[in-house]
């Protein structure tokens, strides 16, 4: 599903572009300066799991690079600040995002599961584009970001919360502006949170075992630009 997303928004961000091409009327600075915005989200989680659990007379079951993950929609509120020095573009921006979807059940053995939701984040972007003509942005960025992980066990004995935390990882992206007029803008940016290995503790008779968040967020946005 993410890669029809992909496909289309690329599509309609190339035909907006079409139409635009070297278009300024009225002769404005779109790019340059403070900017607020909000974004709509699609987020496809990925994440590795290594996990101990029971088996049917008591020995332990591991099971090693499993992946697992879920997909979900949300939104997100940003805010931040372009410099464009001729065709280039310098920015910093900072974010928060918060999501809702299914949770996903791993398997470690008969009647034991892990879950993870990741509710919400944080983070901050720096940005490195180029003007393909005054109204037009395309740009990388690199960033980091706070994202909380919520897990949970389901074992014979029973289901309980087992970790509620924060964790920062590298969050490289790439996406493209289009500027309506002077103050609003539309675009499109998709981004890839990469985090360190978490541990996950012992619950009952499950062993406990670690997990490797992987997350791509594909998100459409406005913007408006202070002038």
């Amino acid at each position: 599903m993410l890669k029809e997303i992909l496909i289309g928004a690329s599509l309609a961000s190339a035909s907006l572009v079409a139409q635009a091409a070297y278009m300024n009327p009225e002769n404005c600075d779109h790019f340059s300066g403070p900017y607020v915005g909000a974004t709509g989200l699609y987020q496809s989680d990925n994440d590795k799991f290594t996990l101990i659990g029971a088996g049917k007379v008591g020995e332990d079951i591991r099971n090693l690079d499993v992946y697992a993950g879920h997909d979900g929609w949300g939104g997100g509120l940003f805010a931040g600040y372009g410099y464009v020095m001729d065709q280039t573009f310098l920015g910093a921006e900072l974010y928060g995002n918060a999501v809702v979807g299914k949770q996903k059940l791993v398997s470690i053995g008969d009647d034991y599961y892990v879950a993870m939701k990741t509710p919400y984040s944080y983070g901050v972007t720096a940005k490195l584009g180029y003007l393909i003509n005054p109204r037009a942005l395309v740009y990388v960025g690199l960033g980091a970001e706070n994202t909380q992980f919520r897990l949970s066990a389901n074992t014979p004995k029973g289901n309980g919360d087992i970790l509620d935390t924060h964790k920062w990882g590298i969050v490289p992206s790439i996406g493209m502006n289009l500027a309506i007029d002077c103050n609003w803008q539309v675009g499109a940016k998709l981004s890839y949170a990469n985090y360190k290995s978490m541990d996950i503790p012992a619950y009952q008779d499950f062993k406990g075992g670690s997990v490797e968040p992987r997350r791509a967020t594909f998100g459409i946005n406005v913007t408006y630009h202070f002038i």
